[in-house]
């Protein structure tokens, strides 16, 4: 499929890290699950923990799936853009690696 351009795209991307600050973009992806096919954005301090970027904004989201075992949340395996990740829960987003538009996925054991 071709794609014809019409004019220049001369001008700054909305989403950049500098418009977020102290924030950022993270997306988090629930692998395989049926209810959410693709990732969420969330807007979270760099220095927030892992803990509670978690409890605050990751599981409220989650909890929207009746078929989700909270408990093995608690057994999930993650994924910092696509390479194997185990997050500190008392350590901030920024200091683990997690920066702005950044893919945590989640994996929970069935």
């Amino acid at each position: 499929m071709s794609v014809t351009k019409y004019a220049d795209y001369d001008f700054e991307a909305r989403d950049r890290a500098e418009v977020f600050e102290p924030d950022q973009l993270v997306y988090v992806h629930f692998v395989d699950s049926y209810m959410f096919c693709s990732p969420a954005a969330f807007r979270a301090p760099k220095s927030m923990t892992f803990g509670d970027f978690l409890g605050n904004l990751v599981v409220p989201w989650l909890s929207s799936d009746p078929s989700l075992d909270q408990g093995a949340l608690q057994r999930a395996t993650w994924e910092l853009m696509h390479e194997a990740f185990v997050p500190q829960m008392d350590v901030a987003l920024a200091a683990q690696g997690v920066t702005h538009k950044t893919l945590l996925s989640l994996r929970v054991p069935i």
